[in-house]
């Protein structure tokens, strides 16, 4: 059975590591995979993101367990990792899912530039339709209009 969203909507998460020569990570997988990828160690979570002023809000979580790098997981969703501007494009699905933004090789002190899209695909037929039924309320006045007043103009 096909996913809620199908390939209707994308997500895009663009990072860069702050370091040229440190490999970034960036991976979506289920939420519960994640944290329990991530139990015990430890790490920040974005909790909420306002867009007036943009400021994201962030929990930490404390820990000291020490993963491998998680390229080598293999319940990611989507995933990609290297140097320079990495970006990973994923269509959700009706599941839970956490992104996550890490250094390549899971060490600590992650430090990047990163950006979040999301594309709706059939936005634009939307729009279009909108349009389309705009013209025709336009046309279907006009129309109207000549019809009361050639009438009055003859008499």
């Amino acid at each position: 059975m096909p996913d809620a969203f199908d390939d209707a909507v994308t997500f895009r998460i663009r990072a860069t590591s702050d370091s040229a020569s440190k490999p970034v990570f960036i991976g979506v997988g289920r939420t519960a995979d994640v944290e329990a990828y991530l139990a015990g160690v430890d790490h920040d979570v974005v909790t909420d993101v306002d867009d007036n002023p943009f400021e994201a809000s962030y929990r930490h979580v404390d820990g000291t367990a020490v993963r491998g790098g998680p390229g080598s997981q293999t319940f990611w969703m989507a995933s990609t990792s290297g140097t320079g501007t990495r970006d990973l494009q994923w269509n959700p699905n009706t599941e839970d899912w956490t992104a996550v933004i890490m250094n390549a090789d899971g060490s600590r002190r992650v430090a990047t530039h990163a950006d979040l899209g999301v594309r709706v695909g059939w936005l634009v037929q939307i729009a279009i339709g909108f349009l389309v039924v705009g013209a025709a309320f336009v046309l279907g006045g006009i129309i109207l209009w000549f019809a009361a007043v050639r009438p009055a103009r003859m008499r």
